[in-house]
Parts: C-alpha cells; sequence; structure tokens
C-alpha cells in the first residue's frame, strides 16, 4: 500500500464518521463491543453477588462479636460467683495490654484470676492461658500475685483440651457443667 493511500485512508477515518463505522464494522468491532456487553452484564451480576457476600458475612461477624462478648460477660459472671462458693470474692473483668488481652482477669489481696472464655475449647486455648501469665510475668508483673488461678470458660472442650487444663492444673469450665 503507498504511503499517499495509507495518509488518505488514515484522514478518512479521522474526519469521516461514516466511513470510520463502516470500516469497524467489516472488521468486526461491532461483534467484539457485543461481547463486551455481555461481560459486562456477567461482571455486574458477580458484583452483585459478592456484595449480598459481603454482607452475609458482615452480619454473621457482628453475631459472633456478640456472642463472645456476652461468653465472656456470662463468664466473668458464673466464675465469680464459683470463686464466691469457695470463699473467694473477686470481681472479674478483662485485661487490655498493649501486646496482650486477657477475657477474665481479677486481683485480690494474694488471689489472681487469668483465663480464656470461647465458644469453642481445643488445646490452643488452653496453653494460651499460660502463654499470657508467661508474658506477664516478663513485662507486668505487677498484675500477678502469689496464687494464680487459671481458668478457661468454655461451651464445648475437646477431650485434648481437657486432657492439657488437667496437666497444667487449668480450671476448665463448661457451660454445660
Amino acid at each position: 500500500m503507498s504511503t499517499t493511500l495509507k495518509k488518505n485512508f488514515l484522514k478518512l477515518l479521522d474526519k469521516d464518521i461514516e466511513f470510520r463505522y463502516a470500516v469497524a464494522g467489516y472488521l468486526g468491532f461491532s461483534e467484539i463491543l457485543k461481547r463486551f456487553d455481555e461481560h459486562d452484564k456477567k461482571f455486574n451480576g458477580i458484583i452483585e453477588i459478592l456484595r449480598k457476600h459481603s454482607k452475609d458475612l458482615s452480619d454473621i461477624r457482628a453475631y459472633i462479636e456478640r456472642t463472645s462478648l456476652t461468653l465472656e460477660e456470662e463468664a466473668r459472671e458464673v466464675l465469680t460467683e464459683k470463686l464466691k462458693n469457695l470463699g473467694i470474692d473477686i470481681k472479674l473483668s478483662s485485661l487490655i495490654l498493649p501486646d496482650i488481652e486477657i477475657n477474665i482477669y481479677g486481683v485480690k489481696d494474694d488471689f489472681c484470676v487469668i483465663g480464656e472464655a470461647s465458644t469453642r475449647a481445643g488445646v490452643r486455648i488452653v496453653s494460651l492461658v499460660d502463654e499470657n501469665i508467661d508474658i506477664l510475668k516478663e513485662k507486668y508483673s505487677e498484675y500477678l500475685r502469689k496464687k494464680i488461678i487459671k481458668v478457661v470458660y468454655t461451651m464445648w472442650a475437646t477431650e485434648a483440651a481437657i486432657k492439657e487444663a488437667k496437666k497444667r492444673n487449668i480450671w476448665l469450665v463448661k457451660t454445660t457443667e
């Protein structure tokens, strides 16, 4: 193709809209644009499903947070009563420090209660109690006392968690028992 013909062709594409559409049609661009439209519709459908799932996940997360907080509050109330029955009157709360969060914590005289509340207790939750105590010993010893009562409050515990709690001398309290 000669240079002049190329220049004229490009000039026509630039200036003549009808010619531009005719060339685009000839090259199959209209078919490509139709496919883009189809892909846009499918993409928008996927986005709609993802927004719905995102809302569902947000709702589930909110439920878990509400339930967890309620379980922690229940744990503190139940454990306070159990300790009272043993002659130990301690107010339980949570302890939040820069690099550690303990669900169940209380101090009175020589006693210190340290524990975790979890809907399901496995070995990891049980061992977390001792890990938290180690962190307190290392960085925040003022929060500890001579006598430490270690506790895990849970709705359900695995057999391995029960064995681990016995081995570590941790009081494992189930909501149903």
